[in-house]
């Protein structure tokens, strides 16, 4: 019986794979054919670098590994995955019109796939746009990329790198990679490399300038626990020039110019956080206070009313929502019930109720605190202090308590002894 079992476990693992193999040759073939242009696409980079070959060596083993890539390219015409490959063959060979084309013919096909294959042939095109100096498709092609998957870290670097103001150095440095490709054997090492040789350098400087920009913005965290918010803004700006995708590195700018009353900085930081995050409830609120700040209650509404559409538990989002209401004379039900509720959902925010109503003559509802026993204004200040000295005060009666109490025990008459 065991000998059985056994035999029908070898004939299963020899049989299913035919089986599947039968079922799905192509996809089967597909995945081979891609990952044989890549290894040739590798090999012919590794050929261009060999000093050793021979020039004409040299070109006739890249000419067979390129005839090669064509083939199966040109085999599999529907496959997004192939067509992917051998997009970056082609930029390996510094033919950037075939990449495009064939980057192109990826896309195109992948749209019926699954949305991983779509992604990795977006990030293909926008690599191959980069190779051709066309820096707002590329743009497209990456943003595009990262939407159906944001927390992809290459298709985030893409987005940064093709922006018009990430891409000034890397367009230069791509141009001279692309023309050095072109050139005869005189050309400098450093000039003669290959379009995806350059653009794996581009892309690991990028790497490099998200790294910094996440720990300056870390800092900027530090600060603002802190309380130092032109130490909050400095970091800020450091995290914005490593990377100036950085949404997160605008809205902690704007945050700090709020506090510092730099009311025009906030408009102009939270506007470009907002072209990076559009629905982005920290930056829609903090462009809100800025304009209500400046008395412009009239563009701080929609900004307020998208911020709660986005996060209606954001209760700097629901007060700005309601100040805006108040100083555009809409009805109180909906200007007070907004600043109640952020009190509600942020106790710091509480005293702006009574201070509405103080406005229209009213007093607090029965059990409402009195404004001076409410939390702290916006932004919160540390009550610590207030906090130690209760306990101190504390410490301080027990050991008089204690004290006393000693003293007492010692004064009490002791009966005599026999």
């Amino acid at each position: 019986m065991i000998a059985l079992k056994k035999s029908s476990t070898i004939l299963l693992a020899l049989i299913l794979p035919s089986a599947a193999l039968a079922l799905h040759p192509d996809a089967f073939n597909e995945f081979r054919a891609a990952a044989i242009i890549d290894k040739s696409a590798s090999e012919i980079g590794a050929i261009q670098k060999d000093a050793a070959l021979e020039p004409r060596e040299k070109a006739a083993q890249i000419e067979q590994r390129k005839a090669q890539v064509d083939g199966l390219v040109d085999k599999f015409p529907d496959s997004p995955d192939v067509q992917s490959s051998g997009a970056r063959a082609s930029l390996q060979e510094g033919e950037v019109a075939a990449a495009l084309t064939r980057a192109g013919l990826a896309v195109a096909l992948a749209r019926h796939k699954t949305p991983k294959q779509l992604a990795e042939a977006l990030k293909t095109q926008a690599i191959s746009f980069v190779a051709g100096g066309d820096y707002p498709r590329a743009f497209e092609a990456a943003q595009e990329a990262l939407r159906l998957f944001p927390q992809d870290r290459n298709a985030m670097i893409l987005v940064g790198l093709t922006r018009e103001r990430g891409a000034k150095k890397a367009a230069a440095r791509a141009a001279s990679i692309i023309a050095g490709a072109q050139a005869g054997p005189d050309t400098p090492a450093e000039v003669s490399g290959r379009p995806n040789g350059a653009l794996q350098n581009l892309l690991d400087a990028a790497r490099d300038s998200y790294a910094d920009s996440v720990e300056e913005t870390k800092k900027a965290e530090t600060d603002l626990k802190l309380g130092d918010y032109q130490a909050m803004r400095d970091q800020a700006s450091a995290a914005i020039k490593a990377m100036p995708d950085n949404p997160k590195a605008y809205m902690q700018r704007a945050f700090a110019g709020l506090m510092l009353k730099s009311y025009d900085d906030v408009v102009e930081d939270a506007t470009r956080g907002l072209a990076l995050a559009p629905r982005s409830a920290a930056l829609l609120g903090l462009r809100a206070a800025a304009y209500n700040e400046t008395a412009r209650p009239q563009l701080a509404w929609p900004d307020a009313e998208n911020a709660v559409a986005a996060d209606p538990r954001d209760a700097f989002a629901v007060l700005q929502r309601g100040l805006a209401a108040e100083r555009l004379g809409k009805p109180d039900e909906q200007s007070l019930a907004d600043i109640r509720k952020a009190g509600e959902l942020d106790p710091s925010f509480a005293h702006f109720y009574t201070e509405a109503l103080a406005r229209r003559g009213q007093a607090p509802a029965f059990g409402q605190k009195p404004a001076a026993d409410l939390a702290p204004s916006y932004p919160t200040a540390s009550r610590r202090p207030a906090a130690l000295a209760g306990l101190c005060s504390l410490l301080i009666c027990a050991g008089i308590y204690l004290l006393l109490g000693r003293l007492w025990k010692d004064e009490r008459p002791r009966p005599a002894r026999d």
